[in-house]
């Protein structure tokens, strides 16, 4: 067992068994996991909508002859937030 061949690992088991047997810290763990889980799909659903965006507005730059402002719109967030509002996207 690989606790058995380091220390540090043998010392994080066991203050891992004496947390989990411990009710209130058990429910604190598992509240902390579940909002960092809840973070991180918030923060995957929200770059999935900001590339949706994105991608509709370079779509509308394509569509209106504009290609040469697509590089802009991907370095320059004034000009791609104006876009936006232009496009309402």
């Amino acid at each position: 067992m690989l606790a058995d061949k380091n220390d540090a690992i043998k010392e994080a088991a066991a203050t891992m068994y004496v947390m989990s047997a411990d009710e209130k810290i058990r429910m604190q763990c598992e509240a902390r996991e579940r909002y960092e889980y809840e973070q991180k799909a918030a923060m995957d659903c929200g770059l999935k909508l900001g590339e949706e965006r994105l991608a509709k507005l370079i779509n509308h730059l394509i569509s209106d002859r504009c290609q040469e402002k697509i590089i802009k719109v991907t370095t320059d967030k004034k000009y791609r937030d104006e876009l936006y509002k232009k496009y309402d996207i």
